[in-house]
């Protein structure tokens, strides 16, 4: 966001400054004075909308909020449909900037499964999964054996 954020400050100075010239020109070569406040109403015109943009993807990002297409129930059936996976809960899928979001999830494994030694093998497919499917790159599982209970939250 900082880089957008530079590149939209360096290319409102670039076209401003273009257009401050060809505003001064047609002063200079007509004594139109209104050139200058319309060169100001475009220079605003092109700099607010993407702006605008920018604060939204901002405000996006610091509340945490979901990507806009990242769908949050289809994730949790995938997940589901893995094998020892037995329920999914505290899910969470946030952005840190566009196009990298990070998802977080309590897994409820079988308990055969982690016996076995499969608890590698599980992450590596869920996180495999979330990345081939829904282009999630960074993933974290808490696994948890099968009636394994959540402490009471504190008051």
């Amino acid at each position: 966001m900082n880089v957008r954020g530079a590149y939209l400050e360096v290319m409102g100075d670039l076209i401003g400054s273009a257009l401050v010239i060809v505003a001064a020109v047609v002063i200079l070569a007509t004594g139109w004075a209104p050139a200058d406040a319309i060169a100001s109403l475009l220079i605003a015109a092109m700099i607010v909308p993407r702006a605008v943009g920018l604060l939204r993807e901002v405000v996006s990002v610091l509340g945490e909020s979901a990507p806009k297409d990242t769908h949050v129930q289809a994730i949790r059936e995938h997940i589901l449909s893995t094998p020892g996976v037995r329920d999914v809960h505290d899910v969470h899928v946030w952005q840190l900037t566009r196009g990298a979001p990070v998802f977080t999830a309590h897994v409820v494994v079988d308990a055969d499964a982690l016996r076995a030694g499969r608890a590698g093998d599980i992450l590596s497919e869920l996180q495999g999964c979330l990345s081939t499917h829904f282009d999630v790159e960074h993933s974290t599982f808490q696994l948890e054996p099968a009636g394994h209970d959540e402490p009471a939250p504190h008051d």
